[in-house]
């Protein structure tokens, strides 16, 4: 059974994508955080330019964002820096092409990109692309289409593999779409001169959904009120005759599918292998480092086999493990020594079959037995987004950021009073929970009793560590 999981709370969104029972992938937007999305386009204000970087920095409502000279189109032909081009005050229509990643800020663009499942439209050139995957006969059928209904100027466009399904009539209406919402952009930023988000549709379904073939999805359970459009956006994105995979819950959809002890596993540095081996994860300021040990597996009496088979298993794992957590940057995995280079083969080929973006490269194995995958870093990691690092690092279930509590805490009183109507609970936690909703004046609070429509009152426990809780009726 393949399914996506939708969960929406008051607090943020969760997306997950279950094959068999198998957390495939897994990713969660906080409401207040998820303006400043790899895709959101902005009105900026140039704040700074740093002629000795190239770049300026443009302040994007809230959030100071990094534009390079490189990403910045411009007319002048006669340009050769940030300073030629932009000044202090300037407003600039922005892309964000990659979020903040730990201290750095968001990375922007004014080479703006409109997606939508069958187009691309690209404000910065008229030249006509198609995906490799599209058959001759289908790029010449396409380009006709383009030359005869006159869309393409004065933008340019990349037609993707689905688009070969479409009509004419349909294939001309999403091109068109797509210039009317740029059209929208332009007209809000001429208009304003205040730095805010102008275009933000959908981001992080879009960016979810694009890496899960909904072909292959048996059914999306979804769980909560729906206040970021999803709906909409399948139908929209997919067609209609998606909605009929939509089924709505009204429980707790991760633990309806038992997956509680997945997601808290997604923060181990150790993870155990069916055969009985195990990978160790360590990440670093500059790396991720993956080791493969043999743990408790016994094996064969040939021990180039024996390690084979551990290594084969562990490729796997490792690979599910690196889009789970969205590892990006330099990962570095020590698999355990082979003799034979037929068998480093094995290993490689199973994963560049895993790794086909061109962002993915993969390296190895090297004279010291270790192999390199380079990932570009677009978006942070699961332990940079959830984990406090501010806390003891001694039980990971309990280091996320408080804020992501907040749905977890938000359900437990939800589902128990659908049964037990109860309207007071006790919520008890460690002490740096209770900073977290006592200050600015217990905002964090009011707020969980005002969505969950109860009385809450909050107690501290001493022997409470971390983000230890405990929500009691009363």
């Amino acid at each position: 059974m393949k399914k996506i999981l939708v969960s929406f709370s008051p607090f943020d969104v969760t997306l997950a994508h279950v094959e068999d029972g198998k957390l495939c992938r897994y990713e969660r937007y906080i409401k207040n955080k998820s303006s400043y999305l790899d895709g959101n386009v902005y009105l900026g204000k140039v704040s700074r330019i740093i002629p000795s970087m190239n770049a300026a920095f443009v302040d994007i409502g809230g959030e100071t964002g990094y534009l390079h000279y490189s990403n910045f189109r411009h007319k002048l032909s006669k340009a050769v820096s940030i300073s030629d081009v932009l000044h202090v005050g300037d407003l600039v229509i922005v892309q964000i092409i990659k979020e903040s990643i730990r201290d750095k800020k968001v990375k922007l663009s004014n080479m703006i990109s409109l997606a939508s499942r069958y187009v691309v439209l690209n404000t910065y050139n008229n030249l006509i692309n198609f995906s490799s995957k599209l058959q001759l006969e289908e790029k010449s059928y396409i380009n006709a289409v383009v030359e005869e209904n006159k869309i393409a100027f004065p933008y340019g466009y990349l037609f993707r593999t689905e688009c070969n399904k479409l009509t004419e009539q349909e294939l001309v209406a999403e091109a068109n779409s797509l210039n009317t919402i740029w059209s929208s952009i332009e007209f809000f930023a001429k208009n304003d001169k205040t730095p805010r988000l102008i275009f933000s549709k959908s981001i992080f379904f879009n960016s979810f959904l694009t890496n899960v073939n909904l072909d292959n999805i048996n059914c999306i359970e979804v769980e909560g009120d729906d206040n970021f459009g999803f709906k909409g956006f399948i139908e929209e994105y997919f067609g209609h005759d998606y909605l009929k995979l939509i089924k709505k819950k009204n429980e707790d959809i991760f633990a309806r599918n038992d997956l509680q002890n997945q997601f808290n596993q997604l923060f181990d540095n150790r993870v155990k292998l069916k055969n009985g081996g195990e990978i160790v994860i360590e990440h670093t300021e500059a790396m991720t480092v993956i080791d493969v040990n043999t743990s408790s597996f016994v094996g064969f009496k040939d021990e180039e086999n024996t390690r084979v088979l551990i290594n084969q298993t562990a490729a796997s794992e490792i690979c599910n493990q690196i889009v789970l957590r969205n590892i990006t940057g330099v990962i570095v995995i020590d698999f355990l020594d082979m003799m034979k280079d037929e068998n480093k083969n094995k290993i490689l080929c199973n994963l560049r079959k895993f790794f086909k973006d061109k962002n993915d490269k993969i390296i190895g194995f090297n004279e010291l037995g270790l192999v390199f995958i380079n990932r570009k870093r677009v978006k942070n990691s699961v332990d940079d987004i959830m984990l406090d690092d501010k806390l003891i690092k001694v039980d990971k279930s309990q280091l996320l950021k408080p804020i992501y509590l907040m749905s977890e805490i938000y359900k437990k009183i939800v589902y128990h009073c659908n049964y037990d109507k109860i309207d007071n609970f006790i919520l008890y936690v460690s002490n740096h929970l209770n900073k977290f909703f006592t200050e600015n004046d217990s905002s964090m609070l009011k707020e969980l009793e005002r969505v969950c429509h109860k009385n809450i009152v909050l107690k501290t426990v001493d022997s409470f560590t971390n983000n230890k809780y405990e929500v009691i009726a009363g």
